[in-house]
Protein backbone atom coordinates (compact mmCIF):
# COMPACT_ATOMS: atom_id res chain seq x y z
CA UNK A 1 0.00 0.00 0.00
CA UNK A 2 3.27 2.25 0.51
CA UNK A 3 4.18 1.69 -2.54
CA UNK A 4 0.99 3.01 -3.93
CA UNK A 5 0.53 5.70 -2.17
CA UNK A 6 4.34 6.42 -3.44
CA UNK A 7 3.57 6.19 -6.70
CA UNK A 8 0.30 8.12 -6.51
CA UNK A 9 2.57 11.12 -5.13
CA UNK A 10 5.33 10.69 -7.25
CA UNK A 11 2.73 10.96 -10.50
CA UNK A 12 0.98 14.29 -8.79
CA UNK A 13 4.62 15.62 -8.25
CA UNK A 14 5.58 14.81 -11.91
CA UNK A 15 2.42 16.36 -13.04
CA UNK A 16 2.27 19.26 -11.12
CA UNK A 17 6.16 20.05 -12.15
CA UNK A 18 5.09 19.38 -15.81
CA UNK A 19 2.21 22.42 -15.84
CA UNK A 20 4.52 24.67 -14.04
CA UNK A 21 6.87 24.13 -17.01
CA UNK A 22 4.30 24.38 -19.30
CA UNK A 23 3.31 27.52 -17.61
CA UNK A 24 6.93 29.05 -17.61
CA UNK A 25 7.38 28.27 -21.29
CA UNK A 26 4.65 29.82 -22.54
CA UNK A 27 4.74 33.07 -20.24
CA UNK A 28 8.70 33.13 -21.67
CA UNK A 29 7.29 32.67 -25.66
CA UNK A 30 4.59 35.66 -24.83
CA UNK A 31 7.70 37.86 -23.86
CA UNK A 32 9.65 36.51 -26.35
CA UNK A 33 7.21 37.23 -28.99
CA UNK A 34 7.19 40.93 -27.57
CA UNK A 35 10.20 41.85 -28.30
CA UNK A 36 10.81 43.44 -31.60
CA UNK A 37 13.62 43.49 -34.14
CA UNK A 38 17.37 42.52 -33.41
CA UNK A 39 16.03 42.68 -29.53
CA UNK A 40 14.56 39.24 -30.45
CA UNK A 41 17.36 38.05 -32.49
CA UNK A 42 19.79 38.98 -29.53
CA UNK A 43 17.31 36.78 -27.19
CA UNK A 44 17.46 34.15 -29.29
CA UNK A 45 21.09 33.92 -29.78
CA UNK A 46 21.34 33.85 -25.59
CA UNK A 47 19.50 30.66 -25.80
CA UNK A 48 20.91 27.72 -25.25
CA UNK A 49 19.41 24.14 -27.51
CA UNK A 50 17.16 22.87 -24.79
CA UNK A 51 15.21 26.32 -24.71
CA UNK A 52 15.12 26.96 -28.01
CA UNK A 53 13.56 23.76 -28.40
CA UNK A 54 11.29 24.40 -25.75
CA UNK A 55 10.28 27.49 -27.04
CA UNK A 56 9.89 26.35 -30.81
CA UNK A 57 7.91 23.74 -29.65
CA UNK A 58 5.52 25.55 -27.77
CA UNK A 59 5.13 28.17 -31.02
CA UNK A 60 4.27 25.26 -33.03
CA UNK A 61 1.87 24.23 -30.70
CA UNK A 62 -0.30 27.18 -30.42
CA UNK A 63 -0.07 27.32 -33.98
CA UNK A 64 -0.62 23.77 -35.72
CA UNK A 65 -1.58 21.93 -32.15
CA UNK A 66 0.77 19.27 -33.23
CA UNK A 67 4.65 18.61 -33.74
CA UNK A 68 7.57 16.23 -34.57
CA UNK A 69 10.63 16.38 -33.28
CA UNK A 70 11.94 17.29 -36.81
CA UNK A 71 10.27 19.86 -37.20
CA UNK A 72 11.21 21.23 -34.26
CA UNK A 73 14.75 20.68 -35.35
CA UNK A 74 14.16 22.69 -38.34
CA UNK A 75 12.78 25.70 -37.12
CA UNK A 76 15.77 26.34 -34.82
CA UNK A 77 18.31 26.25 -37.65
CA UNK A 78 15.63 28.71 -39.88
CA UNK A 79 15.98 31.06 -36.75
CA UNK A 80 19.67 30.34 -35.96
CA UNK A 81 20.33 31.40 -39.57
CA UNK A 82 18.34 34.12 -39.67
CA UNK A 83 19.02 35.93 -36.47
CA UNK A 84 23.10 34.93 -36.32
CA UNK A 85 24.89 37.88 -35.58
CA UNK A 86 25.66 40.59 -37.87
CA UNK A 87 28.40 42.74 -37.90
CA UNK A 88 27.60 45.84 -35.52
CA UNK A 89 26.17 43.10 -32.60
CA UNK A 90 29.91 40.90 -33.06
CA UNK A 91 31.22 44.56 -32.72
CA UNK A 92 29.42 45.33 -29.64
CA UNK A 93 29.75 42.27 -28.25
CA UNK A 94 33.33 42.29 -28.71
CA UNK A 95 34.16 45.87 -27.83
CA UNK A 96 32.48 45.11 -24.00
CA UNK A 97 33.97 41.63 -23.66
CA UNK A 98 37.13 43.63 -24.09
CA UNK A 99 36.58 45.84 -22.17
CA UNK A 100 35.31 43.78 -19.82
CA UNK A 101 38.69 41.74 -19.40
CA UNK A 102 40.97 44.95 -19.63
CA UNK A 103 39.61 46.28 -16.36
CA UNK A 104 39.62 42.94 -14.84
CA UNK A 105 43.38 43.02 -15.78
CA UNK A 106 43.68 46.26 -14.31
CA UNK A 107 41.97 45.22 -10.95
CA UNK A 108 44.79 42.24 -10.88
CA UNK A 109 47.47 44.72 -11.11
CA UNK A 110 46.10 46.95 -9.10
CA UNK A 111 45.66 44.06 -6.60
CA UNK A 112 49.54 43.22 -6.77
CA UNK A 113 50.45 46.76 -6.09
CA UNK A 114 48.48 46.88 -3.17
CA UNK A 115 46.70 50.06 -4.44
CA UNK A 116 43.22 48.89 -3.11
CA UNK A 117 41.25 52.31 -3.95
CA UNK A 118 42.45 51.58 -7.71
CA UNK A 119 41.42 47.71 -7.49
CA UNK A 120 37.59 48.50 -6.37
CA UNK A 121 37.18 50.88 -8.85
CA UNK A 122 38.61 48.44 -11.77
CA UNK A 123 36.51 45.62 -10.61
CA UNK A 124 33.48 47.51 -10.70
CA UNK A 125 34.00 48.93 -14.15
CA UNK A 126 34.85 44.87 -15.31
CA UNK A 127 31.99 43.88 -13.37
CA UNK A 128 29.49 46.57 -15.24
CA UNK A 129 30.89 46.00 -18.35
CA UNK A 130 30.16 41.84 -18.13
CA UNK A 131 26.61 42.76 -16.72
CA UNK A 132 26.47 44.66 -19.44
CA UNK A 133 27.38 41.80 -22.26
CA UNK A 134 24.64 39.88 -20.46
CA UNK A 135 22.13 42.24 -21.09
CA UNK A 136 23.25 43.05 -24.76
CA UNK A 137 22.91 39.54 -25.14
CA UNK A 138 19.65 39.34 -23.16
CA UNK A 139 18.25 41.43 -26.28
CA UNK A 140 18.63 44.83 -23.85
CA UNK A 141 19.09 48.31 -26.38
CA UNK A 142 19.11 52.10 -25.22
CA UNK A 143 16.20 53.91 -26.56
CA UNK A 144 17.83 56.83 -28.21
CA UNK A 145 15.01 59.79 -26.80
CA UNK A 146 14.14 62.87 -28.50
CA UNK A 147 16.57 64.88 -25.93
CA UNK A 148 19.46 63.09 -26.86
CA UNK A 149 18.95 61.42 -23.70
CA UNK A 150 19.35 57.29 -23.73
CA UNK A 151 16.50 54.54 -21.92
CA UNK A 152 16.95 51.12 -21.06
CA UNK A 153 15.01 49.12 -18.53
CA UNK A 154 16.16 48.17 -14.93
CA UNK A 155 16.89 44.36 -14.38
CA UNK A 156 14.73 44.32 -11.75
CA UNK A 157 10.47 44.02 -12.04
CA UNK A 158 8.73 46.78 -11.04
CA UNK A 159 11.62 49.44 -10.89
CA UNK A 160 12.07 52.59 -13.15
CA UNK A 161 14.08 52.72 -16.30
CA UNK A 162 17.38 53.80 -16.43
CA UNK A 163 17.57 57.32 -17.95
CA UNK A 164 21.08 58.15 -19.18
CA UNK A 165 22.23 61.35 -19.90
CA UNK A 166 25.82 63.16 -20.90
CA UNK A 167 27.19 65.81 -18.92
CA UNK A 168 30.21 65.93 -19.71
CA UNK A 169 30.47 62.39 -19.07
CA UNK A 170 27.51 59.79 -19.03
CA UNK A 171 25.22 60.01 -15.85
CA UNK A 172 22.29 57.97 -15.10
CA UNK A 173 19.40 59.21 -13.05
CA UNK A 174 19.41 56.07 -10.94
CA UNK A 175 20.69 55.95 -7.18
CA UNK A 176 24.49 54.85 -9.13
CA UNK A 177 24.37 58.06 -11.35
CA UNK A 178 27.75 58.56 -12.74
CA UNK A 179 29.22 55.36 -10.99
CA UNK A 180 29.99 52.92 -13.70
CA UNK A 181 27.06 50.46 -13.64
CA UNK A 182 25.97 47.86 -16.95
CA UNK A 183 23.59 50.40 -18.09
CA UNK A 184 26.39 53.38 -18.48
CA UNK A 185 28.82 50.56 -19.57
CA UNK A 186 26.52 49.19 -22.36
CA UNK A 187 26.18 52.91 -24.33
CA UNK A 188 30.27 53.16 -23.50
CA UNK A 189 30.35 49.57 -25.29
CA UNK A 190 27.91 50.73 -27.95
CA UNK A 191 30.20 54.00 -28.99
CA UNK A 192 33.45 51.99 -28.58
CA UNK A 193 32.28 49.57 -30.90
CA UNK A 194 31.14 52.20 -33.03
CA UNK A 195 34.78 53.43 -33.30
CA UNK A 196 36.33 49.80 -34.08
CA UNK A 197 34.52 49.96 -36.87
CA UNK A 198 35.42 52.92 -38.35
CA UNK A 199 38.69 52.56 -37.58
CA UNK A 200 38.97 49.03 -38.59
CA UNK A 201 36.97 48.85 -42.05
CA UNK A 202 38.12 46.29 -43.72
CA UNK A 203 36.26 47.09 -47.34
CA UNK A 204 37.92 46.79 -50.30
CA UNK A 205 38.04 50.10 -51.47
CA UNK A 206 38.77 52.62 -48.79
CA UNK A 207 35.36 55.31 -48.30
CA UNK A 208 35.84 58.86 -48.40
CA UNK A 209 35.36 60.26 -45.00
CA UNK A 210 31.78 61.52 -45.72
CA UNK A 211 30.50 57.86 -47.22
CA UNK A 212 32.11 57.08 -44.05
CA UNK A 213 30.57 59.11 -42.05
CA UNK A 214 27.06 58.08 -43.89
CA UNK A 215 27.80 54.31 -43.82
CA UNK A 216 27.93 55.02 -39.58
CA UNK A 217 25.45 57.15 -39.35
CA UNK A 218 23.05 54.47 -41.32
CA UNK A 219 23.86 51.61 -39.58
CA UNK A 220 23.39 53.51 -36.01
CA UNK A 221 19.96 54.86 -37.20
CA UNK A 222 19.32 51.04 -38.16
CA UNK A 223 20.63 50.24 -34.79
CA UNK A 224 18.45 52.28 -32.53
CA UNK A 225 15.01 51.31 -35.02
CA UNK A 226 15.69 48.10 -34.36
CA UNK A 227 15.88 47.95 -30.81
Amino acid sequence: MTDINQLVATALHTAEADARMQQADAQFLAVFLALKGEARAARWRGLEYGAKYRLVARQLTAITGEWMPSDVEGWIARYDEKWAAGPIDAAVEGALERLAIEHSDAARLADRLGDLAHRKVERAAATAFTNALVQYRNGVRPELLASGAQLLPSRRAGEAPHLVTMDGDFVCNCAAGGNMHWPLALIIGIEQAFDDMERFDDGDVDPTPAELGQRLSAARSVYLEAA
